[in-house]
């Protein structure tokens, strides 16, 4: 085709990532324009709530990840946080506790970049473990969440440390 440029697979992620970002952003500011802070939060929630667990679905279906253990969990979200660009590692994993530790978070970044410092707080609290909590209950409804630390609130990193409910 005449005038289209062949464009890499990075790029075409690198487009679709940013496009993912904005289109959350976007909705979010006209939300919260029209309803007010507190009311965007709470449909943010609800909706993150949601999509957490579709993400967390089709990971699962798209890269045929089987089980419901912590391995799973662990190995779904590193999968969507390499999409996303995210920097993490993950110090434990074993059957019954896993440790994410996450270093660099493109959402925190994409709001001060943006200048939102004042939605920090409510996305790295409530919106963040919506996602998470979710996420977990996706592959496994007796998996909890443990946070202690966050980057939003100051902290060097944010920790997810995920358990299996004993019966």
């Amino acid at each position: 085709m005449v005038g289209v440029d062949v464009i890499s697979p990075e790029k075409t992620a690198e487009f679709f990532r940013g496009a993912y970002t904005a289109i959350d952003g976007v909705w979010f500011m006209s939300v919260e324009e029209k309803y007010g802070l507190d009311r965007a939060a709470e449909l943010d929630a609800r909706v993150w709530s949601v999509f957490a667990k579709i993400l967390a679905k089709r990971i699962m279906r798209d890269f045929n990840i089987k089980g419901d253990g912590l391995d799973t969990l662990v190995r779904t979200i590193a999968l969507r946080w390499r999409m996303e660009g995210w920097r993490f590692e993950v110090p434990v994993c074993m059957n019954d506790e896993a440790v994410m530790v996450v270093r660099t978070c493109p959402w925190l970044e994409a709001l001060r970049k943006a200048g939102r410092e004042h939605v920090v707080p409510m996305m790295c609290g409530e919106i963040c473990d919506v996602v998470y909590r979710n996420w977990a209950e996706t592959v496994n409804p007796k998996i909890t969440l443990e946070r202690t630390s966050r980057m939003g609130y100051g902290a060097p990193f944010c920790d997810f440390k995920y358990t299996i409910k004993k019966e």
